[in-house]
């Protein structure tokens, strides 16, 4: 960022794209976040770094640690609730989530969990054998057997 000064007090702070206007008397700049947040912005802070200022004097009084002290030093009491009955275990009425129906068609089968899945060994299906399925069985079926007669 480069920083031109238009006299003491405002300055033109020169980002890629845009220009912003810091005046470092009103501790405004254009880009809004030094009012809001009571602290320097990137500008506000380029501006300040030029100059040779610290960034810590220029920060609002209500960031310090002192004023963080100040504020917690008088106890705090909690605001009575008088008038507000105990709730008994026969007023609190627990209701079930709300369900919302979702989209696509609806799973016939659980998934079973990691540790369920029971691998069942290949059946073929001509014969009934464990071991192997149709397409690998060594003993094929006797309709599939090409038989060549000569006569």
């Amino acid at each position: 960022m480069r920083v031109r000064p238009f006299d003491g007090i405002k300055f033109e702070v020169l980002g890629r794209e845009l220009s912003y206007v810091v005046n470092l008397e009103d501790r405004t700049c254009l880009c809004g976040k030094w009012q809001v947040l009571k602290l320097p912005c990137v500008h506000a802070s380029a501006v300040l770094v030029s100059i040779n200022e610290s960034l810590h004097t220029w920060c609002n009084p209500f960031y310090t640690t002192e004023m963080y002290r100040r504020t917690y030093a008088v106890n705090i009491f909690p605001i009575p609730t008088i008038k507000m009955p105990k709730p008994t275990l026969n007023d609190i009425v627990i209701k079930p989530p709300s369900m919302k129906k979702r989209a696509g068609r609806k799973k016939k089968r659980r998934i079973p969990s990691k540790g369920e899945i029971d691998t069942l060994p290949y059946r073929c299906s001509y014969y009934g054998q464990l071991g192997h399925n149709r397409q690998t069985c060594e003993d094929p079926m006797p309709s599939q057997i090409s038989v060549d007669f000569e006569v």
